[in-house]
């Protein structure tokens, strides 16, 4: 009696393990059912049913092997993991709903159907039973299968994690597809660079250093341990960008918090660290030693500061660089757009020829931030025009920013995110206007750099 209760219990213990396993790992799963009633009822109730019916079939043909094995009562031991998997899954979420006063009803329709799903895969294997051990295998040959199943996984989590957000595509893409990066958080990062003037390129060397030494799965491990060990236990600095974030007061809201809250989270936390940080007049970046101080002061004397300061310097120079010197070529003459750049300058002779960096682009949302640093002392204004997807269209949609704009000073522009790209120019003290590049975006990313 006792023995078959231990292995039912057991084995619904096993799979609930698995459940926040695969929960921590897959953000958009449907193994427990706290956040997908929705999604279940309305949208694609065969997905989630089979999400859920195959890992639970599977442990339940694993009972039965070690169940046989040790020559006890297969039934009880089924029912029982049962009655198990439903109290650790869907009534927690259940009582989850409730707690949060959202979708009580509609989860428990959902927690119904998936009961009686469940239980019609029991009842099915306790009346096949005596046709069973044709079929099932013995529990030392799972027991192998299992182990080599965990192996192959944490061969393909190390290759995933060394060659995450890789550039998979031939050509030349410039550096950003080095990054172990999403493009999700380059633009999340450009957003929060804008809105508290931090310098994008320093900030994504930063994080770019951080992210390779946290993984996705290693981040996932230490928020697991951020919601639910002992304050002791706590890491102190969490996310993509490795920031010491709050912890919250209440069980509940920690449990609560998701992997991507956390990395915008210490996104947000270091551009507002860096906010204010500039690049001296007539440069177009910073110097290496600047870079390093400005590490070591993030990483507190960490020997990381080289790391951060040799990704900052490859986005600028190198066979990979995305931001490389070019050369820009005239276009006709511009009138009346620099006016707020010829007082900046005053007296000062034209530049003969402008180089530039070249630019980058990265979307987020409604908007588009393009990365494009100019010195002050040869351009009097940039100009984004928009590359619209009709070609009868008259003239393009042009923004232009002036020497004492904001977006000048910081070498990154916001304009929204429309056309199938942008042309950028630049004015310089002489009315004349240059071109430096077109930028066109395509479905397969959500950034572009001149080196395509």
């Amino acid at each position: 009696m006792i023995l078959p209760v231990v292995v039912g219990a057991s084995a619904a213990v096993a799979l609930k393990v698995v459940f926040l396993v695969a929960r921590m790992s897959w953000p958009d799963n449907y193994f427990d059912s706290s956040d997908r009633a929705k999604h279940w009822v309305v949208e694609a109730p065969l997905k989630v049913l089979v999400w859920r019916l195959v890992p639970f079939g599977l442990a339940a043909v694993f009972l039965v092997a070690v169940a046989h094995e040790l020559e006890t009562d297969v039934s009880l031991a089924l029912w029982v993991f049962y009655f198990g998997h439903i109290a650790t899954t869907n009534f927690l979420s259940l009582f989850s709903a409730y707690s949060r006063h959202s979708g009580f009803v509609v989860q428990g329709v959902y927690l119904l159907g998936i009961s009686i799903s469940l239980a019609v895969v029991v009842g099915a294997l306790d009346w096949g039973r005596p046709n069973l051990d044709s079929v099932v295998p013995e529990a030392k040959s799972l027991v192998q299968g299992f182990w080599t199943a965990v192996c192959v996984a944490i061969l393909f989590a190390v290759f995933k994690a060394i060659t995450l957000s890789r550039g998979t595509g031939g050509g030349r893409a410039g550096s950003l597809s080095q990054l172990k990066i999403d493009d999700y958080y380059i633009g999340y990062l450009a957003k929060c660079a804008f809105e508290n003037k931090a310098d994008l390129p320093l900030l994504l060397a930063m994080v770019a250093h951080e992210s390779s030494n946290r993984p996705k799965f290693l981040r996932q491990i230490e928020l697991f341990l951020f919601k639910y060990s002992f304050p002791v236990l706590v890491p102190r600095t969490l996310g993509i960008a490795q920031q010491s974030i709050e912890r919250a007061g209440s069980w509940r809201n920690r449990w609560r918090i998701r992997l991507n809250e956390v990395d915008r989270k210490s996104l947000e936390r270091v551009s507002r660290q860096y906010s204010g940080v500039v690049i001296p007049d007539g440069e177009v970046k910073f110097g290496v030693y600047q870079v390093k101080a400005l590490a070591n002061a993030h990483n507190e004397g960490s020997s990381n500061i080289s790391a951060v300061a040799k990704i900052y310097e490859d986005f600028f120079l190198g066979e990979n660089a995305v931001m490389a010197a070019i050369q820009t070529t005239f276009e006709d003459d511009v009138h009346g757009v620099i006016a707020e750049g010829r007082n900046f300058r005053g007296d000062l002779e034209p530049a003969a020829s402008v180089e530039v960096n070249a630019p980058w682009a990265v979307r987020y949302g409604d908007n588009c931030y393009v990365q494009f640093k100019v010195s002050r002392f040869d351009v009097a204004a940039v100009v984004v025009s928009s590359i619209s997807s009709i070609s009868s269209r008259p003239s393009p949609i042009a923004h232009t920013f002036g020497a004492g704009s904001r977006e000048f000073e910081n070498g990154l522009f916001e304009i929204p995110a429309v056309g199938m790209g942008m042309n950028l120019s630049v004015v310089d003290y002489e009315n004349q206007r240059r071109w430096v590049a077109a930028l066109s975006f395509d479905a397969d990313r959500d950034y572009v750099t001149v080196y395509e």
